[in-house]
This record gives structure tokens, sequence and C-alpha cells, in this order.
């Protein structure tokens, strides 16, 4: 081997003889010129591609982890704006049921008052039926209940309600025959059709309608009762009574009630545009739903307490049961609407009490979260196609970058230098040698063997900046010998730093051409007590040309020399190069 590298040395030597001034001896350092040209020819090539994998790589997971996170606030967001929708519009479905039943049961008390006025001015004699009946058939037809009752503490009583085309009036007597009742059917238009007698044990004092009302006979508000079978009829409903005193008989007290049929109850919640699929239901705290379908088969009429209140794990419904079960499950607290998934789908569920005085009985609405969210989840499916499409856009652009830019990444890892240590960041560039992007000159402008100053000197660091630009981009260090000894420019002899300047920037602007300047960064620095020029040349778009003598060569880098390429291969490379 040692035989044959001097003779390969001198070949090679006495064709690029231009590229070094006479008598300098081009080094064979890092393996020699068989190593720089292995370097050339597979490192090189072998790096380009590493750094444009690696380049490509931290791009797209760059832009995976912005598409990534604009994803996930985009779902937070959208679970946000979602959660909002829903409970916007549950409560205010909620709140239109509300002032629906508030009206309702509103007019209710407004009678029980107006009917506790007849009471107090005494124009309510239990005896005379027909002045009553007179008084209050048109509070049933007008309000909807089913039937008024009225009860004196000494156990005698009224009552009143519809039979089909009839009117039905029961009345007993104080003590001690208040167990006897007097029945009487009447027509519409007041007249007796039929009457009888009944001995049933009805005492309206032990009544709930009537014990409640006199718990509340000192706030003077309303009574309503828990649902429950009305004695008469079998039917489930509540009653919301009235208790009032007369001057006259202070240690008597008297009680209205009005009748209330869940059933009217459920034909006003049932009267609510919910949604398209939504649903209202009403039920008890003990979750038992009201489903008026549940009937005796053999009468057509309740017959038993649950007839019409239906435990919610029985109820036909699933959606109702797992509605009830949301209700269970934060202890009807009413803490705002909630979604939950039945059936595979996504629904949303609110409840109110029917009243506020009826607490116990509770009215709820689900509704599908299609119904009201369906275009957001239209624009939701859009705006993640969008991000997708911005994404792959972005993958593009990413390849194009890494196309375009990665031949100034080629050599990345020594082109890097700590400008916070940067004496002992050369010392380090320095030690490695010269390759395929470090190259050392001894002097700017000077023959150390002459002590002149001589022309070659220049175009042989001129030729390197050039070749430089024209391939990878590099770091031209003036002042440091071939073997990495520090030398300093003291031998170019200026007289100051901006001298030294000066006559780079002439010379870049005189042989390579002023529009370079951008691409070349000069400084002088200190390493060791000595002062070295460091140039350092960004690969540049533009080919860079060397001029002498009036002609133009081209030059790039190959291992640690720079080669002069053919003008017949020029053109070939500019377009590979691009």
């Amino acid at each position: 081997m040692t035989s044959i590298l001097p003779g390969a040395y001198k070949r090679i030597r006495t064709e690029r003889s231009h590229e070094v001034p006479t008598g300098k001896c081009m080094p064979f350092r890092r393996g020699g010129l068989m190593h720089a040209q292995i370097e050339s020819r597979e490192a090189i090539p072998a790096r380009s591609r590493s750094i444009r994998r690696r380049l490509f790589r931290d791009l797209a997971i760059l832009l995976l982890v912005v598409a990534g996170s604009i994803l996930v606030a985009s779902v937070v967001l959208s679970a946000w704006v979602k959660t909002g929708i829903a409970t916007s519009w549950i409560e205010r479905t909620t709140l239109e049921s509300q002032k629906s039943f508030r009206g309702y049961f509103d007019s209710l008390e407004s009678g029980l008052t107006i009917a506790r006025r007849w009471g107090q001015s005494g124009l309510l004699d239990l005896a005379d039926v027909p002045s009553s009946n007179a008084k209050f058939i048109p509070i049933l037809d007008e309000m909807q209940i089913q039937a008024v009752m009225i009860g004196r503490s000494d156990g005698a009583s009224y009552y009143l309600r519809r039979e089909r085309d009839a009117w039905l009036t029961r009345t007993t007597r104080p003590d001690p025959a208040a167990s006897e009742e007097h029945w009487r059917r009447w027509s519409e238009k007041e007249q007796i059709l039929a009457t009888w007698t009944e001995d049933s044990g009805y005492d309206p004092r032990e009544r709930p309608w009537f014990k409640g009302a006199l718990a509340t006979e000192k706030t003077n508000q309303a009574f309503w009762t828990r649902p429950y079978l009305f004695a008469s009829t079998r039917t489930p409903g509540i009653t919301v009574s009235l208790s009032w005193r007369v001057a006259e008989a202070p240690d008597h007290v008297s009680v209205i009630g009005f009748d209330v049929p869940l059933g009217v109850v459920y034909d006003l919640l049932s009267g609510l545009e919910v949604s398209g699929q939504g649903r209202a239901f009403l039920f008890t705290e003990e979750g038992l739903v009201f489903d008026p379908r549940q009937r005796n088969e053999s009468d057509g009429v309740v017959s038993e307490p649950g007839s019409y209140l239906v435990p919610a794990d029985r109820y036909e419904i699933p959606v109702v049961r797992a509605a009830i079960d949301q209700f269970r499950g934060r202890r009807g607290s009413g803490d705002g609407p909630r979604a939950f998934v039945s059936g595979g789908t996504d629904w949303w569920v609110g409840f109110s009490p029917s009243s506020p005085e009826a607490g116990s009985l509770w009215f709820g609405i689900v509704v599908p979260e299609e119904d009201f969210l369906g275009a957001m989840a239209k624009s939701r499916y859009l705006a993640v196609s969008l991000l997708l499409g911005i994404l792959a856009v972005g993958m593009v652009m990413a390849i194009l970058l890494v196309r375009r830019y990665s031949h100034n990444l080629r050599d990345l890892p020594k082109q890097t230098l700590d400008r916070g240590d940067l004496e002992n960041s050369l010392l380090s560039l320095i030690e490695e040698g010269e390759g395929n992007t470090v190259e050392f000159k001894t002097t700017m402008r000077t023959n150390l063997k002459t002590g002149k100053q001589a022309k070659e000197i220049e175009l042989a660091w001129l030729k390197t900046v050039a070749a430089f630009m024209n391939t990878d981009g590099g770091y031209l260090l003036i002042g440091v010998d071939d073997d990495g000894n520090i030398q300093g420019i003291e031998a170019d002899g200026f007289a100051s730093e901006d001298k030294c300047r000066l006559h780079f920037k002439n010379l870049i602007a005189q042989h390579i051409g002023i529009e370079h300047s951008g691409s070349l960064h000069f400084g002088i620095h200190t390493v060791k007590g000595r002062q070295v020029v460091l140039v350092e040349c960004e690969r540049s778009e533009k080919p860079a040309f060397v001029a002498h003598r009036n002609e133009e060569d081209f030059y790039i880098r190959s291992g640690p020399a720079s080669v002069k390429m053919p003008v017949s291969k020029v053109l070939k490379y500019l377009e590979r190069r691009k």
C-alpha cells in the first residue's frame, strides 16, 4: 500500500496542481486520498439520506403533534360546546314545561283561594247541595279536575264529581252520623235523577288532603299530597287542599280540596313539544313511572295501587328506565342535565319537580343527542376532515422541504459551533482535521516561503470558499496549517481587523461576486492566543464561480479537496444539485 499511495498522490497532485500553492503538500489525514474518495462517493450520500430521513421524521412528528394538539383541543372544545348546547336546550325545555305546569297549578290554587273566601264569608253551606253545585260545576269543567271535596272538623262533608253525562254528589252529616253517606245523581240541568244512602264509614278528617291542609294552616299555603288512589274512583292522582276558619266558630276548621288525576298531569306533559324522538315522562321519587295504559282489562278501571304507577325496572321503554337510573344515581339532586347511553344511542336527560309544591312528583325529559346536535355533529365531522386534509398537505410540504433543504444539513453534526464557548468549539473542529466541510489555510495573502504577498495564496482559499458554497457549505479557518497547528494571521501583516475584513470583502467581490456575500460570514477569533479567521460558508442556491484572468472556474468539495469541475459536467451537476 505504501508503494501505491505515493504514485497515486503524485498523479492526483499533477491533475489538481492549480488548487494549492507551489510547495504545499496535500495531506493524507483521516485515511488519505482513498479515504476522501470513499467519503465523497459513499459516506456523504449515506449521510444525506440519513439526515433527510431524520428531518422528515422530525417534521412528521411535529406535524402530528400539532395536528394532535389541535384535534384534542377541538374534541375538548366540541365536548364543552356540546354540553353547553345540551344543557341549555334541556333547561329551556324544562323551564317551558314548568311554566305549563306552573300555570295549571297556579289556576288550581287560585280556585282554592276563591272557594276559601266563599267559606270565610259564609257562602258555603254544605247542607245546601244545589247552591254548592252551582258554584263548583263550572270549576270542574274549566280546570280539568276530577272532584271537589269540602270537609269540616265536625265530620260534615261535601263531594262533587262528574260521572259520564251526569253529576254525583255525596254528603255526610256531623257526628254521630258521620258514617252515613247520602248520594245524589244530578242531570246537566241540575235536576235530581236518583238518591241513595250508603254506610261506608267515610270520614273526611282521615283523608290525607284534610290532614295535610291542617298541617300547613299556619303558613297559609296550599298543601299537595303525594300520588295516591282516590277513594271513590280508585284512580291515581294528587289532591291540592286549603283550610280556613271563621270568626263565629274559631274552633272549627274547614278544608277544601281539588282532586287532580295523574292522567291530566300526564296529558299536560305529553302535549309538550320535546323533540323528534324525545320523550317526557312522569314519575315519583321512589322510581314509580306513571303509565296510563296500565289498566285492569276486565272493567277498564284501576283496581290496585300499582296499576298506573309502574316500577321503573318493569317499565317497557328502556331509555326511560335508564333515565330514572340516572335520577337515582344522583339521589334526585337535580344538578342539571346529564348524558347517558341507552340502546347504543347517546341521550340527554333533565329532571324537574312537576311543581314547587308537588315536589314528590317529578317529570323527566329524555332527548337523543342527534335531535339537537345533528348539525353540530356534521360540523365536527367536517372539521375533522378538514384537519386531516391540512395534515396531508403538511406532510406533502414536509417532503418538499426535506428535498429542498436537506442538502444544507448533510453535515449538520460537523457544522455546529458552540457560540457560548467558541474557542473550545473551534479547537474541537481543528482536532477533527480537514474534511468535506472543513479546510485549513495558513495565511490569507502571504507566501511563507518568500514572505511576500502572492495571488495564488488568495486564489487557494477563494476556490475553497466557492467549493463550499457549491456543495454543502463548510468552515474555512485561516491561520491554521495543514497539520492543525495554530499559526495565526500575523504573517499577513494587516494593520487592523477592519483592514483584514475589508481585504476579504474586496477579494470576494472581485473573484466570486458581491451577490454571494450573504452566504458568507467572516469573523476573527482568538484561539490559543493567536488571531484566526473563521469563514462560515453556507450552501448557495446560485452557482459560485472563481473569476481570474478572464476565466471562470467551477469548484466543488470532494472529501478534503476542492475539485475543479469540467465545463461539460457543470450543467449536469447543477441540475442534479437542485
